[in-house]
């Protein structure tokens, strides 16, 4: 009973902390790029750009109404929220299949630390969400997977109600953005790995109604259409419009094969502006994989080239949202490249964690003074300037 308190607190100092390091760095006007947009839609129940978020939309909404700051401060705190509840989900995932508390802190660490990363939990954005609903439905997925091969009466009793949990978040994150698909290889892959067949038929049919039932918010759509709101992108009222508009039809000329030279050399330039330092660990992780769990090992790796394949077709500005399954990954594997060089250095557990914790410190020092100086401040005070010219 002391154990599963313990680790109940620590969740909840893991969340408070994350989420009160985000708040420290969100701006508190409204950002650039698209959570203008976002902002807007979420505060007056708009229609927003393709696929048009309707989780995030409602979501939104109820934040819109908490009485602290600005609208848009609001909704970049939602962000914050979602991004901190994403780190609790890892954290658990990792050390359920680490077995190692300190490769589990130090995988959010680093993860968190990745600027494309970190910034999507202070501005108003849909990836934060996302990366909660994800993790969230992979973390039961997992569980339901521990269960199919348990003895204990536990695991057997909650089995199928951690397999509906996991399809209620993944039918969540479509949703928010219908790039979830792209978690599904993973997902069918682990299905049958954890022998998908001997799954009731009661249970695959209670499953496709959580999935109906949880897609149905994408009704909001035509519904609140038909209302006119301010903001109505693509005016989603007949079906022909609703499923143009739900399938991204207007950017489908971005997916293009001529698009893969840019992109390669996009991806590999950003990755190591973003992880700098932590490319180092990242090598000496390779080396310490089979302390990984390889179930957890192939879905990432699985996850990671499907959005890596998908980014390279897809021309957009902001394409490096696509990289955080890939980035992800890394920062996994980066972690117990860490872990692997502290305990071969030191031996004292004091001096491994202080040691540890002074690579993560050195780490955020630099990412703040690099990006802070040259991308986010300057980013904040754009946004700041145009909406006081604006408004």
């Amino acid at each position: 009973m002391r154990r599963i308190s313990l680790g109940w607190y620590r969740t909840i100092a893991l969340f408070f902390v994350v989420f009160f390091l985000l708040l420290l760095t969100a701006p508190r006007t409204v950002p650039l790029a698209d959570s203008g947009e976002l902002i807007t839609v979420a505060a007056v129940l708009g229609i927003a750009h393709p696929s048009g978020y309707p989780l995030y939309t409602l979501v939104g909404h109820v934040f819109s109404l908490l009485p602290v700051g600005s609208v848009a401060f609001r909704l970049n705190m939602m962000s914050a929220f979602f991004l901190a509840l994403a780190s609790v989900f890892l954290f658990e995932l990792v050390i359920r299949n680490v077995k190692r508390v300190l490769v589990a802190w130090v995988s959010v660490s680093f993860f968190l630390l990745i600027p494309v990363v970190w910034n999507s939990g202070i501005v108003a954005e849909v990836y934060s969400l996302q990366m909660f609903l994800v993790l969230a439905g992979t973390y039961f997925l997992f569980l339901w997977g521990e269960g199919s091969i348990s003895s204990y009466k536990s695991h057997k009793r909650f089995q199928s109600g951690y397999l509906y949990l996991a399809v209620f978040f993944f039918a969540l994150g479509l949703d928010n953005h219908i790039t979830t698909v792209l978690f599904f290889p993973a997902v069918f892959w682990y299905l049958y790995s954890k022998k998908f067949r001997n799954i009731r038929f009661s249970t695959v049919l209670i499953s496709a109604l959580v999935v109906l039932l949880v897609l149905s918010v994408y009704l909001y759509l035509p519904l609140r259409s038909l209302s006119d709101p301010v903001i109505d992108w693509g005016n989603p009222e007949s079906f022909s419009s609703f499923l143009y508009h739900v399938r991204g039809g207007q950017y489908s000329y971005l997916v293009s094969a001529s698009n893969v030279p840019q992109n390669l050399i996009t991806f590999f330039s950003y990755t190591f502006m973003q992880f700098n330092l932590m490319l180092i660990f990242l090598i000496f992780g390779f080396l310490s994989l089979k302390r990984l769990r390889r179930s957890l090992f192939i879905f990432l790796a699985i996850t990671a080239s499907v959005f890596f394949v998908f980014s390279l077709f897809y021309g957009i500005g902001d394409i490096a949202v696509y990289y955080f399954p890939v980035y992800l990954l890394f920062a996994v594997i980066a972690a117990l490249g860490l872990d692997l060089l502290v305990s071969r250095l030191f031996k004292d557990g004091k001096k491994v964690f202080y040691s540890t914790f002074a690579v993560i410190l050195m780490i955020a020092m630099v990412n703040f003074v690099i990006f802070s100086s040259l991308m986010f401040l300057p980013f904040w005070s754009a946004s700041s300037d145009y909406a006081a010219k604006v408004l």
